[in-house]
C-alpha cells in the first residue's frame, strides 16, 4: 500500500508566461461578456409579444370608393385599404364581401371582393 505508482512527467518544451495566461484568461471573459452582452440585447427583440387579432368578414352595398383616403364604404361601415389599387375593382352600388382585421381602431381590408350579380353567373 505504501508504493504509489506514478506517472513520468512529459517534458516541456515550452514554457508558458505567466502575462500570456492572464492575457489569455482576460481575453476569454471579455468575450464571454460581449457575448453575454450581445445577447441580452438582442432579446428583447426576439421575445416581442405579437397580438394577432383574427380576420373578420362583412358584406353589403359598396356606398363609397375613395381612392385618395384609400377608404371603402360598404353597408355603412368605413374600411381602409393600406393600397388604393385594392379599389380599382369596386364599384360604387356593387355588393361586396369584405375580410378585415381591426388595427389601431380602424378596420383594415385584407380583401375586398365585388359579387357577380346573378344573371351574370356563367355555369
Amino acid at each position: 500500500m505504501g508504493n504509489k505508482a506514478t506517472e513520468p512527467a512529459l517534458p516541456q518544451t515550452e514554457k508558458q508566461d505567466p502575462m500570456e495566461s492572464k492575457m489569455n484568461t482576460k481575453n476569454i471573459v471579455g468575450a464571454a461578456l460581449l457575448t453575454a452582452f450581445a445577447a441580452a440585447s438582442i432579446a428583447p427583440a426576439s421575445a416581442a409579444v405579437f397580438e394577432i387579432t383574427p380576420a373578420t368578414h362583412a358584406e353589403g352595398i359598396v356606398n363609397a370608393v375613395d381612392a385618395n383616403a384609400k377608404t371603402i364604404t360598404v353597408g355603412g361601415q368605413t374600411y381602409a385599404v393600406r393600397n388604393a389599387l385594392d379599389l380599382l375593382d369596386v364599384p360604387q352600388g356593387a355588393e361586396a364581401d369584405v375580410t378585415y382585421f381591426v388595427e389601431g381602431g380602424k378596420r383594415v381590408i385584407l380583401a375586398v371582393t365585388p359579387r357577380e350579380a346573378a344573371g351574370d353567373l356563367v355555369d
